[in-house]
């Protein structure tokens, strides 16, 4: 998909002959039905101002009805708002936050070294490489886990882990065979590089802290305070509670591989999790915020430094999704807060802007795009630029009354 023009608004004659949801309606139609790649099966798109709807639209299929060859069948079934998917890499966010819970409480330290760790459960740092810039006076942290600066190579991109894949996506691994996969692996020469290791690992150390699964901490203490509903929950398993999107790759011309089964115990604490569309347009806020629905902090008392440490982000120019700048365990892109993600079957996108209170949240039940592609991102950068160029209710109308078009060029962002 290449740069093109975009008219925002033809303004002639006194009048404005597009409105928002019209105007973000055609960007998305633009990217669904877009010929320069394979056919989105399903979008969930919603944009918000404040709790106020611009625009909350489906496209497609959650479910193609594929034959055994792989090709849709006379039976599709609508993609669903309600819908449970997996949420990918959207899982760091949740977390992280509870390594930042756990701090503001005292149990831990962003800035203990991880080798306080080592031995404690499942975790064991031997033959994790790390870049030349760490030392005993310089230890990598806890801090360098959440905002991918560690330099610890991605374990899944390990051939053990791509081999594993390819024999069968249904594979359970345990978070301590997901380590190994890391083991040995060259350190990433970028000050910030993103590794499913890093979060990985905080999951394997919410563990030891607290005695418990990864999952029931999240779900007492962030899925149930964040009043998220039960679509919204971290499988151990590879079956879904309730209706699902299928999740999907394409697979040559108007051929797709149903990847639905995939194990999420392959992403573990770093991708695991299943949520849905009006829980992650919940959930963008409160993490970008750093408070609760009640008005509460998401940490506890002295929530708020926390969510200034969060906050305190590194430019994110190494290898990895697009971000301008991370944080812990929270991305920025063109100044909206969020976070993207993609696992087998799945890319979504969760944004929010603190300061004019808007909310986008994008999820597609497709991935593994030939060129790289992460289709959430691409499209929120668009809808995030058409805000951006949006003149002022007084700059409206005067271009109306001297009939002027007003034309934007449409930046096309590539991902790294």
């Amino acid at each position: 998909m290449g740069s093109g023009l975009m008219i925002i608004g033809c303004l002639w004659a006194g009048s404005v002959s597009a409105s928002p949801q019209s105007d973000i309606d055609a960007i998305i139609d633009q990217f669904y039905n877009d010929p320069g790649h394979p056919q989105i099966p399903g979008m969930l798109v919603g944009v918000w101002e404040g709790d106020s709807a611009v625009t909350v639209t489906r496209r497609g299929y959650g479910n193609l009805d594929l034959n055994a060859s792989g090709i849709p069948g006379p039976s599709p079934t609508a993609m669903e708002f309600s819908d449970q998917m997996r949420i990918a890499s959207i899982t760091k966010t949740f977390t992280v936050t509870r390594i930042l819970q756990l701090a503001a409480e005292g149990s831990l330290s962003l800035d203990d070294p991880i080798s306080k760790y080592d031995g404690m459960g499942a975790i064991s740092l031997a033959n994790l490489n790390v870049a030349p810039r760490f030392s005993e006076s310089n230890p990598v942290t806890l801090r360098d886990l959440a905002r991918m600066t560690s330099s610890l190579a991605d374990y899944s991109n390990s051939p053990g882990m791509m081999a594993g894949l390819q024999n069968d996506i249904t594979t359970s691994y345990t978070e301590a065979q997901l380590l190994d996969f890391a083991r040995g692996l060259d350190y990433t020469p970028s000050t910030w590089t993103y590794s499913n290791t890093n979060t990985l690992l905080l999951g394997m150390i919410v563990e030891a802290v607290t005695g418990n699964p990864l999952g029931t901490e999240l779900q007492n203490h962030i899925f149930d305070p964040a009043g998220l509903s039960s679509s919204t929950y971290y499988p151990t398993t590879n079956t879904f509670t309730g209706g699902h999107a299928h999740g999907y790759g394409p697979d040559g011309e108007g051929i797709y591989e149903d990847f639905t089964d995939a194990s999420p115990t392959i992403a573990a604490g770093a991708g695991g999790m299943i949520s849905s569309f009006e829980d992650l347009k919940a959930w963008a806020q409160i993490v970008a915020t750093g408070i609760l629905t009640d008005g509460t902090s998401l940490y506890g008392p002295g929530g708020e430094a926390i969510q200034a440490e969060r906050l305190a982000m590194v430019v994110a120019d190494g290898p990895g999704p697009e971000y301008d700048l991370y944080g812990l365990g929270l991305g920025e892109i063109e100044e909206w807060l969020g976070h993207s993600g993609e696992f087998l079957g799945y890319q979504h996108i969760m944004m929010y802007d603190p300061e004019t209170d808007r909310t986008v949240v994008i999820m597609i039940n497709m991935a593994g795009f030939e060129d790289g592609s992460h289709i959430p991102t691409e499209l929120f950068i668009d809808i995030a630029d058409y805000y951006a160029n949006i003149p002022e209710p007084s700059t409206v109308a005067f271009l109306a009354l001297a009939g002027v078009a007003l034309i934007v060029v449409r930046r096309r962002a590539k991902r790294a």
